[in-house]
């Protein structure tokens, strides 16, 4: 039987791998504990993977950091710490790049080094979700504003310029 991968949320520090069969349900098979030397993560909010570099990010928006596990081993190998929030996280896998919302922010990282290369300003609208679409260069961020009553706004941002 094939096996389908499916991105799932996260349960306090323990990282749930599913195995969706087919012809039946999902079983668990396998829990990736996050632990020291790594902090424990308050309040995971968002995973995502980048299947070319065998790197899996987990978002912790109470504890201001990205853990990296290595999903070869199934061992966090890093963490990131100069994103204040981290939520939602997209992974342009073809210039191993992520953006991470932040609030009102979105921070560019160079996964090769997992730097900020640059921080774009949305204040435009209180962002909740990001979608990306690396073939055309476009970052969609969906979210809030309020004029007078709430109005959903969907912002696009060029990934090939960053503005």
């Amino acid at each position: 039987m094939k096996k389908m991968f499916y991105k799932i949320s996260i349960v306090f520090i323990n990282l749930i791998l599913l195995s969706f069969y087919l012809e039946g349900a999902p079983q668990v098979i396998g829990t990736i504990d996050i632990k020291p030397p790594y902090p424990t993560l308050n309040y995971p909010s968002d995973i995502c993977l980048n299947p070319i570099t065998h790197r899996m990010y987990v978002t912790s928006f109470n504890s201001n950091k990205i853990v990296i596990i290595d999903t070869n081993t199934n061992k966090p190998v890093g963490e990131i710490t100069n994103i204040p929030y981290p939520n939602e996280m997209v992974i342009d896998q073809s210039v191993n790049r992520g953006y991470v919302l932040s609030y009102r922010q979105i921070y560019v990282l160079d996964l090769n080094n997992n730097l900020v290369m640059q921080t774009i300003s949305i204040t435009s609208i209180t962002a909740s979700k990001l979608l990306l679409f690396s073939d055309i260069n476009k970052l969609y961020v969906i979210g809030t504003r309020y004029d007078n009553n709430y109005v959903m706004k969907i912002l696009t941002i060029d990934t090939l310029y960053n503005t």
